[in-house]
């Protein structure tokens, strides 16, 4: 997208931890990649009561006001998981939901049809027709319960159309079979209630595979047998379908393939294009849970059907699950030289050595590359026997057939080969992410400093989980949520920290006021590269602190909520820190005044901390430094002690009252010199625009010093150390964070210096 501004495109999901909000964004993120667009990937909960609160959803309303932070005054257009986000709204509650990212960029409704939107939805209806059909004409199945999420969820109302339309077209009526439940395992009480009502239930159709499961579960307490006593159908597909007992036959319905379309179809909007795709393929997959004991119609078999189109995608797809590495360039590349081996042979009947040879090495290149291989195992092992079948059929020579069999042992022993090694790599891998996910927590919660440089310091530990980028985004003051209580607008944010790979950085004071419309548009996000953020809410207990914008790989998105746990304790701890700092500080002020002390230091009759604080405070602020630079200088009498141990605290005293003297003479009467702490001086002096100004500080104190020792006649040698910061006085609004800084270059140089013993001899 040469001369031309980078799309960014928002991806509002619900838990991203469950598995259809995790499958929609991977997707999107492979769209947006594609596309060289930016994404922005949302992680809310449920607008919608949930109706299963317990001690893990209790705080689930925080994450929500998350979707009030996108729209048409940050993003180019957004695409919203409507159909799970709003799942138990009504049809108007989701309007006025997707209404309120605004009119003015495209909002497209994704899992959700309404009015006045763009959409993206699964084609629901004609799958389960299809597998109600199959229950009835292939396993004579007559009275089958319709287990529907709520009727105000457009998927859900399309499915249920489906299986009535399925009993009409077989002459069967069950409209009372229809029952209405959370689209959860938690509707284990309606399952129980619908099966007393009907105890001659032949099948039950459930409107997700998750529903699916607490049909199982009320099954097992009675001593049902799923997949003879009764037969039982889901939607989704999910991962875990196939692993439950005995296999869930269900819909496949890929929410990765809605995410993708979705980023395509937002695109296509941008670019002043009509949107054509809008509704998601599925298909039925039968297996033992509806009493399926024959074998299906697989990728594999359309791939050994040799007049079948495109039988490498196919190949790839079934040996890959369909996941992204079946989409990987290199992955193709080589499969490619299989398949063209195999249509040879197919072809002339002939497996030659060399063929043998280039199969080997397409297989070893793409073992070596995709090191997570061994997660595929089982199809990988399918292939080979499939293929080896196939090709065994064919008329060869018996060379051939000899190389055919050395292929088919030499394939299996590099399979083999490296598994065991492979698992113990998976092993190592999951144990080394525990002791990095340790160091996070660890770090995280032993905050080492306050002031805004806290937040910079939390960010470091990130890498860790290999993000490549994050930044921090601070409330001006914590915000209280509370269950169905009001969503915030907040229209300006503190910008406190960010991260680059390695490196990370406070932002400066002049820098941190930020409107909304920047929130994904900041001075130190790269503008030579796309990148995903995903958003991370910083909250603890009822109040919002912030959030982060975190550049987290796909693979890491189950730790996007120990993320936000973590990082708001963190924020949580920072802020109180600094709030009892305050208090502190102010309370030590309340306390001087109630004692009646003077601005005025005692013993070297400079300023003291209270009153230097206040004379720098009307110095930065005043007239004469509008836009002038200045200088905060960090100093303290070396060797205090080891003179008030030798030679008495009188000579100590005198020793810091001559190092005030030192400090007049160094500096000018309008600069303000204080003496904040028992050996500790603080300076503040406008400065013109000379680049040295630091060195020439230091060289005129070496000379006052030395002439300061070698006419005290003192047994011992009078000393300063400085740390010395530059700044601006129109770019800074808190002065302590200067004066920190100050006193860390002064630990610097202390840190480094040469050791001079103080006693004269």
């Amino acid at each position: 997208m040469e001369n031309k501004k980078r799309y960014v495109i928002g991806m509002l999901v619900a838990n991203i931890t469950d598995p259809f909000s995790d499958q929609a964004a991977r997707g999107a993120m492979a769209a947006a990649e594609q596309l060289d667009c930016n994404l922005i990937i949302v992680p809310g909960k449920y607008i919608c009561e949930t109706s299963y609160s317990n001690s893990d959803t209790v705080y689930e309303y925080q994450y929500n006001n998350l979707f009030k932070y996108v729209g048409g005054v940050n993003l180019d257009a957004v695409c919203v998981c409507t159909g799970t986000i709003a799942y138990a709204n009504s049809y108007d509650e989701k309007k006025a939901f997707l209404a309120g990212f605004g009119s003015n960029i495209p909002v497209i409704s994704v899992a959700a049809k309404i009015d006045g939107f763009e959409h993206v939805v699964f084609d629901n209806t004609e799958s389960v027709r299809k597998a109600v059909s199959y229950l009835i004409r292939k396993k004579g199945a007559k009275k089958i319960v319709c287990l529907s999420g709520y009727d105000t969820n457009s998927d859900y109302i399309e499915r249920v159309e489906g299986y009535r339309l399925a009993l009409a077209d077989n002459g069967l009526e069950g409209e009372e079979l229809i029952c209405y439940a959370n689209p959860s395992r938690a509707c284990k009480a309606e399952v129980e209630h619908i099966l007393d009502e009907h105890p001659d239930t032949d099948a039950v159709v459930c409107s997700n595979d998750d529903m699916c499961v607490a049909v199982y579960d009320v099954c097992s307490d009675r001593g049902m047998r799923v997949g003879s006593d009764i037969y039982v159908i889901g939607f989704d597909d999910m991962d875990f379908a196939e692993k439950l007992e005995p296999p869930l036959s269900s819909v496949r319905a890929s929410a990765e393939d809605l995410g993708y379309r979705a980023v395509m179809n937002a695109f296509e909007l941008l670019e002043g294009r009509e949107v054509t795709k809008r509704n998601v393929p599925t298909r039925f997959i039968p297996r033992a849970s509806c009493g399926y004991v024959g074998h299906r119609r697989t990728d594999l078999d359309m791939f050994l059907n040799a007049s079948y189109e495109d039988r490498l995608g196919r190949l790839v797809y079934f040996m890959y699950d369909g996941t992204d590495t079946s989409k990987d360039a290199y992955i193709i590349k080589n499969m490619k030289r299989v398949v063209d081996v195999i249509e040879t042979v197919e072809q002339g009947g002939e497996l030659s050595r060399d063929m043998v040879t280039d199969v080997c090495d397409a297989v070893e290149k793409m073992m070596d590359y995709h090191k997570n291989y061994f997660m595929f195992l089982k199809n990988l092992y399918l292939v080979a026997d499939a293929i080896y079948d196939k090709l065994k059929t064919l008329a060869m020579s018996e060379e051939s057939i000899l190389n055919l069999e050395n292929l088919y042992l030499e394939i299996y022993r590099l399979l083999s080969r490296d598994v065991g090694v492979q698992i113990s790599r998976a092993g190592e891998a999951s144990i080394d992410m525990l002791r990095r996910s340790n160091i996070l927590v660890r770090d995280t919660l032993m905050i080492r400093r306050s002031g805004d440089m806290a937040f910079s310091d939390i960010l470091k530990r990130l890498p860790l989980l290999e993000v490549n980028s994050s930044y921090m985004y601070l409330l001006p003051k914590p915000v209280t949520y509370k269950a169905g209580g009001k969503l915030y607008d907040i229209s300006r944010w503190r910008f406190v920290a960010y991260s680059q790979f390695e490196k990370t950085g406070a932002v400066p004071a002049s820098k941190r006021d930020l409107p909304l419309e920047k929130l994904f548009d900041n001075f130190a996000m790269p503008k030579d590269r796309r990148f995903t953020l995903v958003m991370a809410d910083l909250y603890s207990g009822e109040q919002q602190y912030g959030i982060l914008l975190c550049e987290l790989k796909k693979q890491f998105f189950e730790y996007l909520e120990f993320i936000t746990y973590q990082f708001g304790a963190a924020v949580k701890i920072i802020s109180l820190i600094n709030e009892l700092e305050r208090h502190m500080n102010e309370l030590h002020h309340d306390n001087e005044e109630l004692e009646g002390i003077s601005r005025a230091d005692e013993l070297t009759g400079l300023l003291n901390r209270r009153g230097f604080y206040s004379a720098a405070k009307e110095l930065v602020k005043s007239k004469s430094a509008a836009n002038k630079n200045a200088v905060i200088v960090f100093a303290d009498l070396d060797y205090l002690k080891s003179i008030n141990d030798r030679y008495g605290h009188n000579e100590g005293d005198f020793a810091l009252k001559a190092s005030a003297e030192l400090l007049k003479k160094i500096f000018r009467s309008s600069d303000v010199i204080g003496r904040t702490g028992g050996d500790e001086f603080n300076i503040l002096a406008l400065v013109g625009e000379d680049p040295d100004i630091e060195a020439k500080i230091i060289e005129r104190k070496k000379q006052f010093v030395s002439q300061l020792n070698s006419d005290s006649g003192k047994p011992y040698r009078i000393d300063l150390s400085m740390g010395i910061c530059k700044f601006k006085c129109s770019e800074i609004t808190d002065l302590s964070s200067v004066i920190e800084q100050a006193d860390s270059k002064l630990y610097e140089v202390k840190r480094h210096r040469e050791y001079n013993d103080p006693y004269k001899e």
